[in-house]
């Protein structure tokens, strides 16, 4: 009879803790509500499927990155552009929310992330091998992942 319990457990723990890494959710906190279904590595036609109304820039100077254009059902959000590395499946590690007005940006950062941990921005360990970065600029959000070989990998 323990050895079922025992058993039990194990395949309890091996698929709660499953779950969480399917689910990118120690990232995925760190971004603000309406964000939670992208996740940094989610491949460029996997998003391209689930965002029908996003754009592909067609002319980019950036050789190395693909720039999409999104939408967002947020009155408070101008638009969104995501970058996706043009190796391998093209994954997502970056993207920039343009907010209509800071003073609505600076709450949701206060409420998200408190004070900035790394000089004027913030650093989080994603626990997926990688390092996020999110700093603010004029009236945009920039949250990015520090993914392998992405244009990130190595900052500071």
């Amino acid at each position: 009879m323990k050895k079922i319990n025992f058993l039990w457990i194990l395949c309890f723990i091996f698929l709660f803790s499953s779950c969480f890494k399917t689910t990118h959710f120690q990232q995925k906190k760190y971004f603000p509500k309406g964000f939670k279904k992208v996740y940094f590595g989610l491949p460029l036609n996997d998003f391209m499927e689930d965002n029908k109304d996003a754009t592909i820039e067609k002319k980019s100077v950036f050789k190395f990155r693909t720039t999409v254009y999104g939408t967002c059902n947020n009155k408070d959000i101008k638009k969104v552009t995501y970058y996706f590395d043009n190796d391998g499946e093209k994954p997502l590690y970056e993207f920039i929310i343009e907010y209509n007005d800071s003073l609505v940006r600076n709450k949701i950062i206060k409420n998200l992330y408190s004070k900035p941990n790394f000089n004027d921005e913030w650093r989080f360990n994603s626990k997926e091998g990688f390092d996020i970065m999110v700093w603010k600029y004029e009236s945009k959000l920039i949250i990015a992942g520090k993914i392998k070989d992405s244009e990130w990998e190595n900052q500071e």
